[in-house]
């Protein structure tokens, strides 16, 4: 099974890694710091760095899953954590982008659909949509049957379950804005110049799909706590403060080698929303009708 994808990594490529990342300076000095003057997201992407550092010497896997409400900037955000953090030859870190599946692979469970790309041993992967995306792009858009979203929903628990037993180390996060905000930036992106080629056929029904992505939302979210495995949303509204607080909810939990002792990793609560109840709190609290 995944074996078979690990022998596309010679022991000469592995062993150059492993020499690279034992010798690799870790820590950030202080000279650095006053030099450069780097800012809060500088910082804490170099601790994202020693993460993925870590990962790679301790052998594990590493998925960090992300999904989205239209404009939530996911893209552009989660192309700028893997390129700052894209170390040796993207031999240890990578993104995936998945995509509509083809007519044979909408035959496939979603679990052997998406497998392929699960990392292998001292690998992270940043998934740009997750097998998530059945229920909350497939099905709304009519992208697959209503067969195949009510099997994935029934079979959701027990492969998360299955998922959480192997080596996988899994975080899971939801981009989350408010229907204001999302209407206010798809405006932009259909009538400013410099970004109408980012307008798609999906984002014209973005709007009127908002409210079934939400209750999607919703559903998923209790699925995953009974797995015991957190679903997270991030309220990318501030554009600011949301890419740093993304950063502290991954490496809030995690113990890594020389982890930083003068960093304050606790996230912005109303940015970072975890576990079903509360997320069920702020998704009510913020789209009450006017």
């Amino acid at each position: 099974m995944l074996s078979s994808i690990r022998t596309d990594i010679t022991n000469k490529q592995y062993n150059k890694a492993w020499y690279d990342m034992k010798n690799s300076q870790t820590d950030i000095p202080d000279w650095k710091i006053e030099e450069y003057k780097m800012t809060e997201t500088d910082i804490l992407i170099y601790e994202f760095k020693k993460l993925i550092i870590h990962t790679a010497l301790e052998r594990e896997s590493r998925n960090l899953w992300i999904d989205w409400f239209d404009t939530s900037c996911k893209t552009k955000n989660s192309e700028k954590i893997t390129s700052a953090s894209t170390v040796y030859d993207n031999n240890i870190v990578s993104r995936e982008s998945l995509s509509v599946p083809t007519k044979n692979e909408i035959r496939m469970t979603i679990t052997k659909l998406y497998e392929k790309y699960f990392p292998w041993e001292w690998k992270t992967v940043v998934f740009d949509r997750t097998w998530n995306n059945r229920a909350l792009v497939q099905n709304i858009y009519r992208y697959c049957s209503e067969w195949q979203y009510k099997n994935f929903m029934k079979r959701l628990e027990s492969e998360l379950d299955r998922f959480s037993k192997k080596w996988y180390k899994l975080q899971n996060f939801f981009f989350f804005i408010s229907k204001e905000v999302q209407e206010e930036r798809l405006n932009k992106r259909k009538w400013d110049p410099l970004r109408m080629h980012r307008f798609s056929e999906s984002d014209g029904k973005a709007l009127e799909k908002y409210d079934q992505i939400k209750r999607e939302i919703w559903r998923l979210a209790k699925i995953y706590d009974k797995a015991w495995i957190p679903f997270t949303l991030i309220n990318t509204e501030n554009e600011e403060l949301w890419l740093i607080n993304l950063l502290k909810a991954i490496l809030y939990d995690l113990d890594y080698r020389k982890k930083s002792k003068e960093i304050d990793f606790t996230p912005d609560k109303n940015i970072v929303i975890a576990w079903v109840d509360e997320i069920l709190k702020y998704t009510r609290q913020t789209n009450k009708p006017a």
